[in-house]
């Protein structure tokens, strides 16, 4: 109570026991709590110890908060490795070995265990990874599936009430036509935890060296480098290269905006170049071969075209001042051939007349082919243009989908591409129909007053 304490009166009896209780000879000692509750992955990572808590395995290692890997000490004699791949997650869990130290996919080895399927010979199962996309990593022929399977040695397990999952298998260190595990010395190896269940791309992964016959101070996590940063950065300089650069190069040129369609081009170039750069660069640090597969051969093709277009303007195709110039010396020309008809009206036979009339000619016959040549070029530039426009709509599309594929997003990204793209050619088309209309009323008016004259 607030206002003090209250008690009442009470009565005892003791009663004495038949059997006397021995007095102990000194008062127990009682243990101090501890003031802290001991940290696994600090121990862990600190060296002082990894016994495994799991008495098949000898030690334990924490790769994250989430991954725990155990693994039975080998031998020089031994002949299989046993370990198991703990995950706080509710998602397929995959382990796997490299060729060499750098760990990269492409050309590794995995064992993947999913738990959307049903334990069995393949599952978990042995699978080949020959490229980042999923068709890319694919089972291991029947008689290369050889996990030992007995006393369950081999098993992908989940607990959803405590929201885990459990990689466990035994695997032969040396086996034909694969990469070989080595008892004693480093191995680099692997692991990935999916998203879900099924199989799919990975959020989680890692790579660390591990020598099995040590325990886990010999144990060293790489460091990891995540290059879809770099494929984003690689798809917005193509995007603003052939999804704004380009088409605006377009517009303008149609609108007679000329510095505008030429600073558009050398955007376009620009950003097309350094997208080229960023996919050479990651695609070799990821290990993968350069121009290997549709999407990055058609890309070089278009690289190259694109180069080939801009040698074309700056070289082939006359400047503004050479454009002026030239239609001077048609002004002239067409002033020289209008006497030479006058002189030939007038049966002029001087010898004076009759060399401006050849001069004339030949003026005439070179301002032909220097305008044939110029038509060709003009003809060419414009095919390697329509013709790298599209290339280059199918490139971006196709690498969303590549893009989508590998990480495992959506593709809506390339639908709103499709939607754009239709709404840059819709409103390039409206414009093309708008002015070349107008340019018809204004050669049709001109041909009316030409004939008004003739008739005067």
């Amino acid at each position: 109570s607030d206002e003090g304490f209250f008690y009442t009166n009470f009565q005892m009896e003791f009663v004495p026991p038949e059997t006397p209780i021995a007095t102990p000879t000194a008062s127990p000692s009682i243990s101090p709590a501890p003031s802290t509750s001991p940290s696994l992955t600090q121990s862990i990572v600190a060296g002082a110890s990894c016994v495994s808590d799991v008495p098949e395995y000898d030690n334990m290692y924490a790769l994250t908060d989430d991954l725990t890997f155990y693994w039975n000490t080998t031998t020089a004699d031994s002949t299989t490795m046993a370990a198991r791949l703990h995950s706080k997650k509710l998602a397929y869990v995959s382990w796997g070995v490299a060729p060499d130290t750098r760990g990269l996919m492409i050309g590794s080895e995995a064992i993947i265990g999913l738990p959307s399927v049903a334990n069995s010979k393949s599952n978990p199962g042995k699978y080949h990874m020959v490229s980042k996309f999923l068709e890319g990593t694919f089972l291991m022929d029947e008689e290369q599936q050889t996990l030992i399977q007995e006393g369950g040695g081999s098993s992908i397990t989940q607990d959803e009430a405590a929201g885990t999952t459990t990689l466990s298998f035994v695997k032969k260190l040396v086996e034909p036509g694969e990469i070989p595990i080595l008892a004693t010395g480093e191995n680099t190896f692997m692991w990935a935890i999916g998203g879900h269940n099924g199989l799919g791309w990975h959020p989680d992964y890692g790579v660390f060296q591990l020598d099995l016959s040590a325990g886990c101070e010999a144990l060293s996590r790489q460091g990891l480098h995540d290059h879809k940063a770099d494929w984003i950065a690689h798809g917005a300089f193509m995007f603003i290269a052939w999804g704004i650069a380009a088409p605006l190069s377009l517009l303008s040129a149609q609108l007679g905006k000329y510095k505008v369609h030429v600073w558009a081009n050398h955007a376009c170039l620009i950003c097309t170049a350094i997208g080229v750069f960023i996919s050479y660069r990651t695609t070799a640090a990821e290990g993968l071969d350069h121009f290997d597969g549709t999407h990055p051969m058609v890309g070089l093709i278009a690289f190259c075209l694109c180069l080939l277009q801009a040698v074309n303007a700056v070289v082939c195709i006359p400047t503004t001042s050479e454009e002026a110039n030239s239609s001077n010396e048609k002004q002239e020309q067409q002033k020289a051939n209008k006497a030479v008809e006058i002189a030939v009206t007038l049966n002029d036979t001087s010898s004076h007349n009759i060399d401006s009339a050849s001069n004339s000619s030949n003026g005439s016959s070179h301002s032909i082919a220097a305008s044939c040549y110029k038509r060709f070029q003009m003809s060419f530039a414009r095919l390697v243009r329509y013709t790298l426009l599209g290339v280059a709509t199918w490139l971006v599309y196709s690498g969303i989908r590549l893009y989508a594929d590998s990480y495992s997003t959506s593709n809506m990204l390339a639908s709103y591409f499709v939607v754009w793209i239709i709404a840059i050619v819709s409103l390039y088309g409206a414009w093309y129909i708008i002015d070349s209309a107008r340019l018809r009323g204004r050669s049709k008016t001109n041909s009316n007053e030409g004939d008004g004259q003739s008739v005067s």
